[in-house]
């Protein structure tokens, strides 16, 4: 069967994205099964290794700490006090 390389299950195209990108992706799903709540999502932000949080925040071109987290909250719909 001839798949797609577009096709998000296609081994293909998951072996042609860029590194970076790779490693934002695990960085962000991290979050996947992690409650939505600010609070849940603060302590697993806490928990975050260094390496990842600088991947992230060279993608969304932060430099702070809670835009980085605000950023991630955003992304998962997690509504922040």
């Amino acid at each position: 069967m001839n798949e797609s390389p577009h096709t998000v299950d296609s081994l293909k195209y998951r072996s042609t994205l860029p590194v970076d990108r790779k490693k934002v992706y695990k960085a962000i799903n991290w979050f996947h099964d992690t409650p939505k709540t600010e609070s849940a999502f603060y302590l697993r932000f806490q928990t975050m290794s260094a390496e990842e949080k600088a991947i992230l925040s060279d993608f969304w071109h932060v430099k702070e700490s809670f835009d980085l987290f605000s950023h991630l909250c955003k992304w998962w719909a997690v509504k922040q006090a």
